[in-house]
Formats: C-alpha cells, structure tokens, sequence
C-alpha cells in the first residue's frame, strides 16, 4: 500500500499573527509603563549632582579666599595718620590693635593723636572731625559675601546671589555666639549683640539652590 504525503503549507496563520502582535503590544505597554519615567528622568540625578557640585564650589571659594587672603589683610591698608582729612569709607590701620582695621563713616580731619578707642577695640571712635567704625577680616568677609542685608543679615526668604564666588542663594550671612544653657547641657547658637559687648568672632554663612541642598560654614578669626 502506498501512502501520499501532502505538504502542508509553513508559517503563521491569520488568527495566530493577530495574538501575537496583541501579545506584543501588551508586553510593550507594560514594558513602557515600567521603564518610560527612568527613561525620561535619567537626566534628573546628573542635573542635581552638577548643582550640588556648584554649591560646594561657591562655599569653597569663599573658604579659600578667606583662608589665602585675609591673614595679611589687615597689613594692606594704610596707617593712620594724625591731622589729616579722610575721605568717607577710607580704610585704615593702627599700631594699637592689629585685629581690625577702621572704615571712615563720616569724613573729616584726624586729630593730633591715635584715639584710645583704637586698642581697646570701639566699634565706634570719634577722631578729631571724623568717626571711625571698626571693622574686622569677618566683617569685610560678609560684606563681600553680600553688602546689604536684612536685619542681622539673616534672609529668612531666598535671596540669589551673584558675584564672584558664583551664584547661590543666601540664606544666613551673620555674626553669631554659641551660648551654655545649662537646663539643656548644651551650648546653643544665638546672634550676636554688640550692645551687649559681644564680639565678631564666629561669622555663619548658609547657602542654599533650587534643589534645597543647604551647606552651612562658621568662619572665625584668623588673626
């Protein structure tokens, strides 16, 4: 007995092309869904690691400015001298106290000897017509950190910054003294009050971004 074989014909049906492409589609969506916000914030972690880089560079530069420029700051400015006229905001230095120097406030002629204020550290000083206003490395510091401030140079609402340490914004530029509270053990921060007697020993500076990364720095006296 002889037997035929018919070929059947290869390949994929109508009905099992259509499951397929549906099998395929379903996969793809799911795939889509999982992977789509990977894909479209890949970006995201790169863009947040560059501002976090720029932030720590901006508070390094205000470090490294500090640290290279102002131990012989004081040394830049001229020495006081008796009867003459000093134009306002003219910097000087004294023989009597090499920790800060003095601003003119107000314009005028030097008397015929330093004035006391000097050594004993005045923040305010008559001297003949003119008044003098003590200032020290920390205090040119923060004012090249940003001149004008609110009160007590605490910015409560982001202020944005832009100069040559880069751009930032500024949360606190301001003086401040670690007090012991002994109901707490613990030392805690408050501003500072000249009327008071306090000094400008501890500057904190407080910088921030759009990305809420906050870096915080306390300064002191170099001299």
């Amino acid at each position: 007995m002889i037997r035929e074989f018919r070929h059947k014909p290869s390949g994929f049906s109508l009905i099992e092309i259509i499951a397929a492409l549906l099998l395929i589609s379903i996969v793809g969506g799911m795939l889509y869904t999982y992977f789509s916000s990977a894909f479209i914030e890949s970006p995201k972690p790169l863009e947040k690691l560059q501002k976090s880089y720029d932030l720590h560079m901006i508070m390094e530069n205000i470090a490294a400015d500090y640290t290279l420029n102002y131990p012989e700051w004081q040394k830049r400015h001229p020495r006081w001298q008796k009867l003459t006229y000093y134009p306002a905001d003219t910097l000087i230095r004294t023989d009597t106290n090499k920790r800060y120097i003095y601003k003119c406030r107000i314009a005028g002629k030097s008397g015929t000897l330093e004035p006391s204020g000097f050594s004993s550290g005045l923040a305010l000083i008559t001297d003949g017509t003119l008044t003098w206003e003590k200032k020290s490395a920390l205090s040119d510091l923060r004012d090249k950190i940003v001149p004008v401030g609110p009160p007590a140079y605490d910015y409560a609402a982001p202020t944005p910054i832009s100069n040559n340490y880069g751009n930032y914004i500024l949360k606190e530029n301001k003086f401040i003294k670690f007090i012991w509270k002994a109901a707490d053990s613990v030392y805690k921060e408050e501003d500072i009050d000249i009327a008071l007697g306090d000094t400008e020993t501890i500057l904190k500076v407080t910088i921030t971004n759009d990305s809420g990364e906050i870096l915080t720095n306390l300064f002191t006296n170099l001299n």
